[in-house]
């Protein structure tokens, strides 16, 4: 927890999330938007420009052989409909949101490239792990990640 928090600390003195998406996504739900955009690049960093900085990316789609990144979200929807005809273990947009695992927190799969869905099921999963593990950050980042110890502990 305290190396969660020492991270926390550190990259909000260098990042300023007020009013955007994680912002407004981590008030509603409780949860603090640098926790939220810090699960977002370890999970969908991309450097779509040649200035050396990495973001979370929007359209990004991942399965177990290779990710896919998009420029548009027309583009990834239909790479989407055309994965999810061999594979339902695909993960989604900023948050990789898996569709094989929580495709029943949305209407309809496609609805995970929308941005602030995308960031709003990630946060019910956190907290919902973090429920489970008695606001225990560190076993709850693990498991967002994946119910595997090892792997668990290595995210």
């Amino acid at each position: 927890m305290l190396l969660v928090s020492f991270l926390a600390c550190s990259l909000a003195m260098a990042l300023d999330l007020t009013g955007s998406v994680f912002d407004q996504v981590g008030r509603v739900k409780g949860l603090d938007p640098v926790i939220l955009y810090s699960v977002a690049l370890a999970e969908s960093a991309y450097r779509p420009q040649a200035d050396g900085y990495i973001s979370p990316y929007p359209f990004t789609l991942r399965t177990a052989t290779r990710p896919y990144y998009f420029k548009t979200k027309k583009e990834a929807a239909k790479k989407l409909r055309e994965l999810l005809q061999s594979t339902r273990s695909v993960d989604v947009g900023p948050m990789q949101i898996n569709v094989k695992w929580h495709s029943h927190r949305v209407k309809n799969v496609e609805d995970l490239l929308d941005t602030e869905t995308n960031i709003r099921v990630a946060a019910d999963i956190l907290n919902e792990r973090l429920r489970a593990n008695n606001n225990d950050w560190l076993a709850a980042l693990g498991q967002y990640h994946s119910f595997d110890a090892e792997r668990s502990a290595w995210y």
